[in-house]
């Protein structure tokens, strides 16, 4: 028997009254009607010494309570430093969730802790990496981009997939406020995994236009790259580049001197050859009088 066991077996014998009464990992098989009643003994577990338990809670809240979490958001960003990768997961993703409505009313509180979000993109776990993301997707672009920096300056000793997660996330961002990390995310084109270029070639297309212009013979290289995906996405960056310049740039319009001096235009061959035969058919006199050389 673990440690982690033991400690919920004690616990549950110490309590004997109300909900404590029931083993606390049958709060997967509570039904909806009876866990309603229960909603703040079940987000307390939350905090139970027991990584088991924590796991369970987080289940039980999204399948019979999930607007439970949303009055109770505390608890929930108390446990993404939780020592249990899949607890910090199930913070991650129960954040990730929320409606944009609770977003908006618990902005204030959120705003605290996304420095704590864009550290789990470093985390060691994928799944952790992918619900930080997501949590960030769902929060106000402002308060993300006050990180890019951060964000850029981890590449460097990132691992890969952290590295791709915080691309991702730069990819957000608004140009103004990635340009500073451009220079960053152009040396992770040379990463050795595919995924990391991908991300890269990614991020680079939010720059503003003109700003990419200036690394058009980087992305233009990537279009030989080894790797399928990145050879696409590196024609899609550019020429959505080329597009916006395009429409972009002001119309050339021309001046009153070129309709003016413009000199007439040879016609086309065919046409004189026509002319000729038509001439070469008439009398004599009649070609003389047209001007013909024939």
């Amino acid at each position: 028997m673990t440690a982690c066991q033991s400690a919920c077996m004690s616990e549950e014998g110490r309590n004997l009254q109300g909900f404590a009464t029931l083993p606390r990992l049958v709060l997967l098989k509570l039904p909806a009607d009876e866990a309603s009643g229960h909603a703040e003994a079940i987000v307390r577990r939350l905090d139970d010494p027991c990584s088991l338990v924590r796991r369970a809670a987080f289940d039980a809240i999204a399948r019979l309570l999930p607007g439970v979490l949303w009055q109770r958001v505390q608890p929930v960003i108390r446990r993404l430093e939780d020592v249990d990768d899949q607890v910090r997961q199930h913070a991650l993703e129960a954040l990730g969730s929320m409606p944009a409505e609770v977003v908006v009313r618990h902005v204030h509180l959120l705003a605290q802790y996304v420095g704590l979000f864009v550290q789990r993109l470093s985390d060691d776990h994928g799944h952790v990496r992918f619900f930080a993301q997501r949590t960030l997707g769902k929060l106000p672009k402002q308060l993300v981009a006050a990180h890019a920096g951060e964000m850029a300056s981890a590449l460097e000793t990132a691992s890969a997939g952290a590295r791709i997660a915080m691309l991702s996330v730069l990819t957000t961002i608004a140009a103004e406020t990635l340009s500073p990390c451009a220079e960053r995310m152009i040396r992770q084109l040379s990463h050795p995994a595919w995924g990391v270029r991908l991300a890269a070639v990614r991020a680079l297309g939010s720059l503003a236009p003109t700003e990419l212009k200036e690394h058009a013979l980087v992305l233009t290289r990537m279009m030989h790259d080894g790797h399928h995906d990145v050879r696409v996405e590196a024609r899609a960056t550019l020429g959505a580049m080329l597009s916006s310049l395009r429409r972009t740039s002001p119309a050339k319009q021309p001046t009153a001197n070129y309709a003016t001096n413009a000199t007439p235009r040879e016609p086309p061959r065919k046409h004189k050859r026509r002319a000729s035969k038509m001439s070469s058919a008439l009398p004599p006199a009649k070609r003389a009088a047209n001007g013909s050389n024939e």
